[in-house]
């Protein structure tokens, strides 16, 4: 009776030998499969071919570069800092080199396909950013200080608006334009057409609501006025409150 349980138990230990023998190689096989499959589709995603072209930021081995639409890298991922692309289809990437994080201190550069700095005259290059949903940075123009003034210049380098103002920022909801502060006088420009909305001379100035097509309201000793965004004077600068 001792033995022919023990054959049996036998025989379901085989059982269980069998079975596994089977079903692991089967297992492998997919998990190999599996592991195949998401390469291939990692790879087809990386790097596909579009018709358009582009410019994107790599980061390698905690360095960061530019790559264009093809897969070729076109900025070698050597620089410590993130490269800021403002507009992907033009080869303009501002990059910051020499970083003092405690007084935010650093050096620019805004370099094209052909590695030429083609802002040396200034210090420092940032974008304008906004706050919209649909967009990131102004694809315009760039904010480029000089000693502790700041000017407007595009993305090829060229001057648009000398390094005079003490402050130049976006405005929350409006693309397309900027608020500057020049002593004690504020204004707005409008990034797409170099003109003054409002020029900086006024106490104050702040859009009416939020919105590309806003007007703005003035102010000057306590008298207000309006400006269209085109910057044509709707009202003029003699009224108690709009």
């Amino acid at each position: 009776m001792g033995g022919r349980r023990f054959k049996k138990e036998e025989r379901k230990l085989n059982m269980k030998k069998v079975f596994l023998v089977i079903i692991i190689p089967i297992i492998i096989a997919l998990i190999v499969l599996g592991i195949k499959y998401a390469k291939t589709s990692v790879i087809k995603y990386n790097v596909k071919r579009t018709g358009v072209k582009g410019y994107y930021t790599i980061y390698e081995n905690g360095k960061w570069g530019v790559i264009n639409s093809t897969g070729n890298k076109i900025i070698e991922p050597t620089y410590d800092e993130m490269i800021v692309i403002p507009d992907h289809k033009k080869d303009a990437f501002i990059i910051n080199k020499d970083v003092n994080y405690l007084n935010n201190e650093f050096k620019s550069e805004l370099l094209n396909e052909n590695k030429t700095n083609m802002a040396e005259n200034y210090d420092q290059i940032k974008p304008i950013e906004y706050t919209t949903s649909d967009l990131n940075y102004d694809k315009n123009l760039l904010i480029a200080k000089k000693g502790d003034k700041y000017g407007l210049i595009d993305l090829t380098g060229q001057e648009k608006f000398k390094p005079e103002f003490d402050e130049i920022v976006s405005m929350k909801g409006i693309k397309n334009k900027v608020k500057i502060k020049q002593g004690n006088k504020y204004g707005v420009i409008n990034t797409e057409t170099n003109n003054y909305v409002a020029p900086a001379i006024y106490d104050n100035v702040e859009p009416m609501y939020q919105g590309e097509e806003t007007p703005y309201i003035v102010k000057n000793e306590n008298r207000q006025g309006v400006r269209s965004q085109l910057g044509k004077e709707i009202l003029k600068t003699e009224y108690d409150e709009i």
